[in-house]
């Protein structure tokens, strides 16, 4: 049994396998809560996906800017490496990425890289770019 806020205790093959929230729909294999539905997209459209291009951009706590600000462009697998690495967060800034950033120069600008996340690059085995090609749309 998993203690859940909401419900109490349930069993735990009725949790999420992700979150471990009761709010698991086993029958549409979807959590409401984490949004983790086990399978998605096909495997094609998975890889595809990973292999899309995304901008990691640094935030700081309590500041405000114009723009956002964009350290590298990098593959989306490789931007939820390195954003999701402890490393590339501290007390007062952390790592996010998307692949819809807007447009350059309105939207968000670079910023210089000064180099101390490095080693965390190097560990990954990920070699940042510092140019954005917005993605193409397709034709329907």
């Amino acid at each position: 049994m998993t203690a859940t806020p909401d419900k109490g205790t349930t069993p735990a093959a009725e949790t999420c396998p992700m979150c471990h929230s009761g709010r698991w729909d086993a029958a549409a294999r979807r959590c409401p809560h984490c949004h983790h539905a086990p399978g998605g997209p096909a495997p094609a459209a998975r890889e595809e996906g990973a292999q899309a291009m995304a901008l990691v951009l640094i935030v700081s706590k309590n500041t405000r800017r114009a723009r956002k600000r964009a350290l590298w462009a990098m593959t989306r697998r490789e931007a939820q490496a390195v954003c999701g690495d402890p490393r590339t967060s501290g007390r007062s800034y952390m790592l996010t990425w998307t692949d819809r950033p807007g447009v350059e120069g309105a939207d968000w600008e670079w910023v210089p890289d000064n180099g101390s996340l490095d080693p965390v690059l190097s560990d990954l085995g990920v070699t940042p770019r510092r140019e954005w090609a917005a993605p193409q749309a397709t034709a329907l």
